[in-house]
């Protein structure tokens, strides 16, 4: 509850704010409470405090793996980020607590970042599927070589995909949380949603929709190279959040049609379609998230 001591602001007054009982970030990373303030003589305002509460590293981990579906363009480019090894944690504040390492001999195409284990391809790469597999050890629990494979999966993308690819924006939604259960073969998740929703309000017989890329807010997709992270695990794991999410995450998934001869659609005529039908694939986007 809050109190009004007088001492507070050079004797103007002020007010405490106290929680009811302790807080765990596991079940609450950020609290939002709306303070009403008023005076003796009647004028008041409304405050909004947010709270974000610290972390412990009070579990131990358990062992992951997750899938990286990785879209790069023909000439190399630069190296691209892969995200971090993934294990069963819901510590996120703990980095300095681990160490992460190969199993085995490194893989001369990857790079791997020993002290907060984020993983980089390098721009020789080619099409095909990479089977990573590192250990990652916790201080603080004293575990040591607990399992944490990576799955990278490289399709090479030709610059006519790029050229004939569209975008559309999604808010509010994460490419983590729009790629969650999702992949190029059997689809699934938000992303499998969407894409049959274009594929829907194209009306297009015959025609196939592809991704092209995936990223955070909306602009010209990378030129050199896009990760899609898919984390699993053995049983299923939730998707770690190293970062805490903007207020409103954005999303922007670029996509691109062939009709039945594989031949691609005039980008033009598809971001003229996706455009008269963006709020609709929004909307049922919307409604998913919630449902």
């Amino acid at each position: 509850m809050p109190s009004i001591p007088t001492g507070l602001d050079s004797g103007r007054g002020g007010a405490e704010l106290w929680t009811a009982g302790a807080l765990d970030r596991e079940q609450h990373r950020k609290l939002s409470v709306a303070v009403r303030v008023s005076d003796a003589q009647g004028l008041a305002a409304t405050h909004r405090l947010t709270v974000l509460v610290d972390d412990l590293n009070d579990n131990p981990m358990k062992p992951a793996a997750k899938s990286v579906y990785l879209w790069k363009t023909q000439g190399g480019g630069s190296d691209a980020p892969l995200g971090r090894v993934f294990v069963k944690d819901p510590d996120d504040w703990d980095l300095e607590d681990k160490e992460f390492e190969w199993v085995g001999p490194p893989h001369p195409l990857f790079t791997l970042h020993p002290r907060d284990g984020t993983i980089f391809a390098s721009n020789q790469i080619r099409e095909g599927r990479y089977d990573l597999q590192f250990s990652v050890s916790d201080r603080a629990w004293r575990q040591r070589g607990v399992a944490a494979n990576v799955t990278v999966m490289v399709r090479v993308l030709t610059p006519e995909a790029l050229a004939h690819a569209a975008p559309i924006s999604l808010t509010p939604t994460t490419p983590t949380a729009l790629t969650r259960g999702w992949s190029p073969s059997s689809g699934g998740g938000g992303l499998g949603s969407l894409l049959k929703e274009v594929q829907a309000v194209l009306n297009e017989p015959g025609s196939g929709v592809e991704v092209v890329s995936v990223y955070g807010g909306c602009g010209n997709p990378d030129s050199s190279a896009t990760p899609i992270t898919t984390p699993t695990s053995t049983p299923a794991a939730p998707v770690p959040a190293p970062v805490p999410a903007p207020s409103s995450p954005s999303t922007c998934v670029w996509v691109s049609v062939k009709d039945s001869h594989n031949s691609f659609m005039n980008p033009v005529k598809l971001q003229g379609l996706l455009a008269l039908h963006t709020r609709q694939v929004r909307e049922r986007e919307r409604e998913r998230e919630r449902g």
